[in-house]
């Protein structure tokens, strides 16, 4: 059995907590408009500081986003673009490219890598006229997210399909994006369906700004980080081995 790797978030599910008529009766935004918002909130500078003090043994991570040009392409879904690099201890492990756009009643995530990302490193630092990035650095093997928009935040999966792994695995990727966190759980399997790697990791932007109150923000992190089906999972991965 290969090792598996878990941080555990705390559930904030909560049985005794009701929610205002007022909240649960908030209309969605236009999709054009939760678009242009989950983008704004997912740009800027985060850390998982908070989590790493709570739970010493999280990696902790640094992530700056930061909206670029796209010079010489464009993908089919158009949509608004960034660029996303995450650090640990100063040295960047890992650089994506982000797009934002419509698709039908939600709003998609297309996550794509690149073939050079050296370049690109320390991006988010240099004057927005010089955040560039070239579309034939680009591997366009997207990795699809799904987001549904609530008051006050925005929830998305690609369970159970995932994404392709080139060792012929997959990943299942959870999130949930408020104006002023984003929360992370990305699932890595073998090629033979076991777990080997689960790490929720809760980003809190480095400076707040106002964001809206709300109880389904609250279940949805709890959603996120110990859902059912995950619990489920990973036990079946556990006594499957």
């Amino acid at each position: 059995m290969k090792p598996i790797k878990v941080y555990v978030l705390t559930v904030l599910f909560s049985t005794g907590i009701g929610i205002e008529s007022s909240a649960a009766a908030t209309l969605a935004l236009p999709l054009s408009q939760q678009v242009q918002q989950v983008t704004d909130w997912f740009t800027g500078l985060f850390n998982n500081d908070q989590q790493v003090e709570n739970l010493p043994m999280t990696p902790p991570i640094t992530m700056a986003n930061c909206s670029v040009e796209l010079l010489g392409g464009n993908f089919p879904e158009g949509g608004e673009t960034l660029y996303l690099e995450q650090t640990t201890g100063g040295f960047p492990f890992r650089t994506r490219f982000y797009t934002f756009s419509a698709s039908q009643s939600q709003v998609n995530l297309s996550v794509r890598s690149f073939l050079e990302p050296a370049p690109l490193l320390g991006l988010c630092d240099r004057p927005s006229s010089e955040r560039v990035v070239s579309f034939s650095n680009i591997i366009d093997q997207p990795c699809d997210v799904k987001l549904d928009w609530q008051p006050g935040v925005y929830v998305g999966t690609n369970d159970p399909e995932g994404c392709l792994t080139n060792s012929g695995g997959k990943v299942i990727s959870d999130i949930a994006i408020t104006a002023n966190t984003i929360n992370s759980l990305d699932q890595i399997f073998d090629s033979n369906g076991t777990l080997l790697f689960a790490t929720p990791i809760e980003f809190r932007r480095v400076e707040a700004v106002e964001e809206p109150s709300s109880i389904l923000e609250l279940l949805a992190f709890g959603f996120l980080g110990m859902g059912i089906h995950f619990r489920k999972r990973f036990k079946h991965q556990l006594n499957a081995n």
